[in-house]
């Protein structure tokens, strides 16, 4: 979390049309987070469970790769039919991707639920999958029932 604004740093996440699931800190603390649909609330709502240090490290290693094959692609370097790796990381971001598949399992039964803000954690250029986010995590709004 940064002292300045209250938000934490997303360390790893899959868009679609919004952050869908990742890895991102809750009060200094590592934790998958995952999407649970659109509710009639001001912010989207997640489960976070928390995570160890070496799936963290994983996601961080893996986020560098996509983030490496973004930038190339931005620049003209690589064809979008090499997504999602650059030649040099297609064997280490594969292995990745099935490690991370493995462990990017919710525990439900332990998972807290709370709603999400995402900024942008400084101006940038690139596709929204790739750019570097923050997230403010917030108590959900209370669900209006009839």
């Amino acid at each position: 979390m940064t002292a300045k604004d209250n938000r934490d740093e997303v360390f790893f996440y899959h868009w679609f049309d919004c952050p869908a699931y990742g890895i991102a800190n809750l009060n200094g603390q590592p934790h998958f987070f995952e999407f649970q649909g659109y509710q009639p609330t001001p912010n989207p709502n997640y489960l976070l469970s928390p995570v160890s240090q070496d799936i963290l490290q994983m996601a961080k290693e893996s986020w560098d790769i996509s983030k490496r094959w973004e930038t190339a692609h931005r620049q003209g370097k690589v064809h979008a039919n090499t997504h999602p790796y650059l030649d040099e990381d297609r064997q280490r971001g594969s292995e990745l991707d099935a490690k991370l598949r493995e462990a990017f399992v919710l525990d439900k039964e332990n998972a807290i639920e709370k709603a999400a803000t995402f900024s942008l954690k400084t101006p940038q250029q690139g596709s929204e999958s790739s750019k570097d986010l923050m997230v403010q995590w917030t108590t959900p709004a209370p669900q209006n029932t009839p």
